[in-house]
């Protein structure tokens, strides 16, 4: 009966944490941060033009807009640091390339698409995905 018990928690612990060790579970979680981590960007970039536009109408006074810009701007450029660290490459290329994407200039160099099998980011040239193997175009 003992040995019974502990077989069956061992495999409740194994079905439990078994999508902790897939791969794609760390590509989801890489996904979700950058989301938060553009989320944040917008909101104090919008933080910023609330600023600019109480500073204008004469809310504020100069020595207080001055250190709330300055920490404003200091908090934006950690978040986009963040950004450029899990991207892997300068937030000023990534932001080019999704104008680019936007404005229907797709260029062959770098296009953020995801699988959709496991969620890793790849090019438009890419045939397969390099985590997963799924089929991305003929």
């Amino acid at each position: 009966m003992f040995l019974f018990i502990s077989i069956l928690i061992v495999l409740i612990s194994i079905y439990v944490t078994w999508p902790l060790f897939q791969p794609s579970y760390g590509k989801q979680l890489q996904y979700e941060r950058m989301q938060i981590l553009l989320e944040q960007k917008e909101y104090l970039q919008s933080e910023q033009k609330n600023l600019e536009h109480d500073y204008t109408l004469d809310r504020l006074d100069k020595a207080s807009f001055e250190s709330m810009q300055a920490e404003l701007q200091a908090n934006l450029d950690k978040t986009i640091q963040q950004i450029e660290k899990l991207m892997g490459m300068k937030y000023s290329k990534l932001e080019e390339n999704l104008l680019d994407q936007l404005r229907g200039k797709v260029t062959n160099e770098v296009k953020l698409n995801y699988c959709p099998q496991c969620g890793q980011t790849f090019t438009r040239s890419d045939r397969y995905c390099s985590q997963c193997g799924f089929k991305l175009r003929d």
